[in-house]
């Protein structure tokens, strides 16, 4: 069921992104991250199959920033060595005025990589988007046991 309170729901004011301890609140653009099963349908006899293997989950993702954001962003990554600093991200969802209502998603072990630049000749801010490679999402309310 989804979270709603006094007929509202969720939307991007409500997002806070939570980067080793140091708050965003308004300078991503977007972020967005998915978890993908890949497995394997093991055939039976006939048209139906017998079953499935567990499978490999992957996880990606991408973060939107502004230009002017991306430095600080680098600096707080360790300036030239972005690259490979390996952080934890936690992604959190609520109303300033209630917070019983907040959820949080965290996106573990992440690396930023593939950077990418837009520049467009429009009314747009410059925006510099990064790829995300993570480990592992632990989803609002799941514990490492259920997801085994």
């Amino acid at each position: 069921m989804a979270v709603s309170v006094n007929g509202d729901y969720f939307d991007w004011g409500c997002l806070t992104i939570d980067v080793d301890g140091v708050r965003y609140d308004n300078e991503f653009d977007s972020i967005k991250y998915s978890e993908k099963s890949a497995f394997k349908t093991i055939p039976g006899r006939g048209r139906r199959p017998k079953g499935r293997t567990r499978g490999k989950n992957e996880y990606e993702g991408e973060i939107k920033i502004s230009r002017e954001m991306f430095p600080d962003l680098l600096t707080q990554l360790g300036g030239s060595n972005w690259r490979n600093k390996i952080v934890n991200i936690t992604v959190s969802y609520g109303f300033d005025d209630d917070s019983s209502n907040a959820q949080a998603d965290k996106l573990v072990s992440l690396k930023f990589h593939s950077p990418d630049s837009d520049n467009s000749n429009n009314e747009d801010p410059l925006m510099m988007t990064l790829s995300l490679s993570m480990l592992d999402i632990v989803w609002h309310g799941e514990s490492e046991n259920e997801r085994l």
